[in-house]
């Protein structure tokens, strides 16, 4: 299994290659830090299983680079981008230009190698993703709404009290959306409910 890091901090690089060849025996990571050096080395791989993306990076940022990857890689490799940001224009713009996933960079180590596992195992089967199945149960009314608020960018206070509900209440709301939409985090939540059309597209 092959995957292409593209990542400047060397910390953050090292820290996730020790988790996925944790995960998987026979994978081989082939590491770089620039955008102009991956879309060099892309040709030359013979099969790539996955792309990991920072979004800031030196140069020509993820961001800005995730068209000209998608071409190169076609439709089917996973790129999945690797963030510390909150902002979910910076992210619905990543899945607009041909992000597969966004992580937030400060998850914890669970939720990293249950995400890198369901999307390696996912396009080990070699077929696009299916967006109608991605959510195994529908979203009750009550986390639509709850949803709907964190896209406008609403804490957990915000929400309770905007719903009339307790914060204890409101963060189970949240731990079931992200479990029903198989989402790392928040952001990637709203993203995934767009697409699925849960909720309305952000303004």
């Amino acid at each position: 299994m092959n995957i292409l890091f593209i990542e400047d901090h060397v910390l953050v690089r090292e820290s996730i290659v020790y988790v996925l060849k944790k995960l998987y025996e026979d994978i081989f990571v082939i590491e770089t830090s620039s955008i102009p050096e991956a879309l060099q080395l892309i040709p030359n791989m013979k099969s790539l299983d996955m792309v990991l993306l920072d979004i800031a990076l030196p140069g020509v940022d993820g961001l800005t680079a995730l068209p000209d990857l998608r071409k190169e890689l076609g439709a089917l490799t996973p790129i999945v981008v690797l963030t510390g940001s909150d902002d979910s224009d910076i992210l619905r713009k990543a899945k607009e230009r041909g992000a597969t996933d966004c992580i937030h960079k400060n998850c914890n180590r669970n939720e990293l190698v249950n995400r890198l596992r369901f999307i390696i195992d996912t396009s080990s089967e070699q077929a696009p993703p299916d967006t109608d199945n991605l959510s195994h149960e529908s979203l009750t009314l009550r986390e639509k709404e709850v949803l709907q608020l964190i896209a406008r960018g609403d804490q957990d206070k915000v929400i309770a009290f905007k719903l009339g509900i307790t914060i204890g209440t409101t963060k189970n709301h949240i731990g079931k959306i992200l479990l029903k939409l198989n989402a790392t985090n928040r952001m990637c939540a709203v993203l995934k409910a767009i697409e699925l059309r849960i909720i309305p597209p952000l303004d």
